[in-house]
């Protein structure tokens, strides 16, 4: 990868410690922030990308997604409840809706690669996502909050 791609990725990923850190101490305000962190990152993540394969945008932006809902889940501030994952969980969803759209679109622009290689990493993404909704959905659920 080139410099400017892996300097877009650590913004991203420094992005999300930061939402991580306001969702600690902050209690309400990380997870409020989901959605728009999940898609300033992607945005940072797939505008400099032009030449990596669309698998490694979608594993990049997932990895953003995961470490954003795991920071959330098991450090957010507050009792870790039903109710709360619930919440986490909705605003995900929320937030992956233009993350999404927002890697489409960038992968079926990007001129410099197969539709083939495209196919697979916009599948590999949802796949991702299904399994972590599938694995995680209820990580962190009764953890004593700190």
């Amino acid at each position: 990868m080139k410099k400017a791609n892996v300097i877009s990725v650590l913004i991203a990923f420094v992005i999300v410690i930061l939402n991580g850190i306001i969702g600690h101490f902050l209690a309400p305000s990380g997870i409020l922030l989901t959605p728009l962190i999940l898609t300033i990152t992607t945005l940072i993540i797939v505008v400099n990308s032009k030449l990596v394969k669309p698998i490694y945008n979608s594993i990049m932006v997932y990895g953003c997604v995961a470490l954003n809902d795991f920071l959330l889940k098991l450090f957010a501030g507050g009792h870790h409840d039903s109710e709360g994952q619930g919440w986490i969980n909705m605003l995900l969803l929320i937030g992956l809706i233009p993350t999404f759209f927002i890697l489409y679109v960038y992968i079926i622009i990007n001129k410099y690669m197969t539709t083939a290689s495209k196919i697979v990493g916009i599948s590999f993404f949802l796949l991702l996502v299904a399994l972590h909704f599938c694995f995680f959905s209820d990580l962190g659920l009764g953890r004593p909050s700190y």
